[in-house]
C-alpha cells in the first residue's frame, strides 16, 4: 500500500478514538493541531444512559461475552445519537455520555430513538444475551469543551456543573420509574416541546445539592401499554402536580390516586401518592413546592 493510503487509514483510525466533531468544535482543522488546554465555551445538551442491573448481568456472563453484549447494545443505540447530531464523548462501562451541540429538540429525539434501538436489540438478540432496559437523563447548559492531559497523552471532553446535573437526572430515572427524564433547562431549551409527550415529574433537591431541580418525563420513550397508560392519565397527572406545587395536598393526593387507579403500573404516580399522604400528615409548614430527600 502507498504511504498516502496508509496515512489516510491511520487518520481514520484516530477518528474512532477522538471524534472529529469535537475537533471541529475546537476550531482545529485536524488532530495534529490540537494542543493541551485548547478550549471553547458552547451550549450542550448532555446525555447519560445507563443499563439497568448491569452488575447482575455481568456476573452471569464470562468476560468475553460481556464485551460482546455491551458492543451489541451500543451498536443498536449509537445510530440514534449520530443521526440526531450527537457525539458519544465517553463509553462508561455499560453507560454512555453523549453531547448534543445547541439543539435540545434533536437531543431529545435522539434519546427517544435510543429506546427504539434497545427494543430492536431485545427483539433480535441471541439467546445467550440478556434482555436489557436503560435509563437516560439529560441536562442543557454552557460547558467548556477542551483538551486535558499532557502533550504525550490527551483527552477531549467537557467540564462544568451541567454535566454533574445530567448525571443526577439520570439517577432520578430509577425512583420515579421513568426511563427518560430531562431537566427544566433542557425542557426550556426546546423549541418545539409540544412535539413530544412530556409531563412534569417533580421539583426535587438532589442529595448533595442546594438548588431545587425541576424534572420532566418524556413519555415517548415508553412503548405499548406503558406509553398508552401514561398518556391516558396525562392531564390528570398534570393537574395533580399543579395542586401539589400549590400546597393543596388533599387535592393532589386525590389526583395522583386516580392516576394509580387508572394505571397501576405508573411508578411516579404511586411515589407521589405516598409523598402527598406524608405531606398531609406532617402539615408541611413553609412548603415551597420542593421535595428534599432525607439523607440516610
Amino acid at each position: 500500500r502507498s504511504s498516502l493510503e496508509m496515512q489516510t487509514r491511520i487518520a481514520q483510525s484516530y477518528n474512532r478514538f477522538v471524534p472529529h466533531e469535537l475537533i471541529a468544535l475546537l476550531e482545529r482543522k485536524g488532530i495534529l493541531e490540537v494542543l493541551p488546554g485548547d478550549q471553547v465555551m458552547t451550549e450542550f445538551t448532555v446525555l447519560f444512559a445507563d443499563v439497568r442491573g448491569f452488575t447482575a448481568i455481568a456476573e452471569q456472563l464470562p468476560p468475553a461475552l460481556t464485551f460482546y453484549f455491551i458492543n451489541e447494545y451500543l451498536r443498536h443505540v449509537q445510530p440514534a445519537v449520530d443521526q440526531n447530531g450527537g457525539i458519544i464523548n465517553q463509553f462508561l462501562g455499560d453507560g454512555i455520555m453523549a453531547l448534543f451541540p445547541k439543539d435540545a429538540d434533536a437531543a431529545v429525539a435522539g434519546a427517544v430513538a435510543m429506546f427504539a434501538g434497545v427494543r430492536a436489540y431485545n427483539a433480535g438478540r441471541e439467546a445467550t444475551l440478556p434482555e436489557i432496559r436503560i435509563g437516560v437523563g439529560m441536562n442543557t447548559g454552557m460547558l467548556a469543551l477542551g483538551t486535558r492531559g499532557v502533550p504525550e497523552r490527551l483527552d477531549c471532553g467537557v467540564v462544568g456543573d451541567p454535566v454533574n446535573i445530567a448525571s443526577r437526572v439520570e439517577g432520578l430515572t430509577k425512583p420515579y420509574g421513568a426511563p427518560l427524564v430531562i431537566s427544566e433547562t433542557t425542557y426550556l431549551a426546546m423549541k418545539y416541546p409540544e412535539r413530544f409527550a412530556i409531563r412534569e415529574l417533580d421539583l426535587v433537591v438532589p442529595v448533595g445539592r442546594k438548588q431545587p431541580l425541576r424534572i420532566y418525563e418524556v413519555i415517548d420513550a415508553e412503548f405499548g401499554a406503558m406509553r398508552d397508560g401514561k398518556l391516558a392519565t396525562l392531564e390528570r397527572f398534570r393537574a395533580a402536580r399543579d395542586a401539589l406545587t400549590a400546597g393543596r395536598f388533599e387535592e393532589a393526593l386525590s389526583g395522583f390516586s386516580a392516576c394509580v387507579t387508572a394505571f397501576p403500573a405508573d411508578s411516579a404516580a404511586s411515589l407521589l401518592v405516598q409523598r402527598c399522604a406524608q405531606l398531609r400528615e406532617d402539615g408541611a409548614t413553609g412548603w415551597d413546592g420542593a421535595y428534599r430527600p432525607k439523607v440516610k
